[in-house]
């Protein structure tokens, strides 16, 4: 995805992943990469209102790119009302002057339901966001499963010298994000 956006969708039968993006990698490896554009105004019953990742099999990996663009407004009923993923093939790459946001996503308890708390991209305990670019400008919300755990992988080499809260926020007004070292 280059430029445009996907938006108003909803997902609410078996399963509900994925109501803007659904990448569901159980008969062969998937990969969704996003450049630019917007991902918004979407819903999901169960998992990902924006973007759902989700890897049936071991050796299918299912990986979402993330090199630039909005994820935003979108809603589950489930976890991650931006970016759901239950593997590690979540991986944020922005190239040279991209942004990228991911900021308003909510879990909500019907899909009539605008109002909610704060689930941008919801990461599983020993999961990371594999970090490999700058991310100056960039703006991530995180919910953790366990919120005291490291979330990503490969920031400090991409991002020298610059404390993770410039670029990620916690969901959850209880935690504040830092250095794990």
């Amino acid at each position: 995805m280059y430029a445009g956006t996907i938006t108003q969708n909803e997902v609410s039968g078996y399963g509900g992943e994925g109501g803007g993006v659904l990448i569901y990698a159980d008969q062969g490896p998937c990969t969704f990469n996003m450049f630019g554009g917007t991902i918004s105004e979407n819903y999901a019953a169960g998992f990902g209102g924006g973007v759902c990742i989700v890897q049936v099999k071991d050796d299918y990996a299912a990986d979402f790119y993330l090199h630039g663009g909005v994820i935003c407004d979108n809603r589950t009923s489930g976890l991650g009302g931006g970016v759901y993923y239950n593997n590690d093939g979540f991986t944020v790459a922005p190239k040279a002057t991209s942004t990228v946001i991911i900021q308003g996503n909510k879990k909500v308890d019907s899909q009539e339901n605008t109002q909610g708390s704060a689930n941008n991209v919801y990461v599983y305990n020993g999961q990371t966001i594999r970090i490999s670019g700058s991310l100056y400008g960039s703006k991530i919300g995180i919910t953790e499963q366990e919120p005291t755990a490291t979330f990503t992988m490969g920031y400090p080499s991409n991002n020298p010298g610059t404390e993770p809260a410039t670029y990620f926020t916690s969901d959850d007004p209880a935690y504040i994000v830092c250095r794990d070292d």
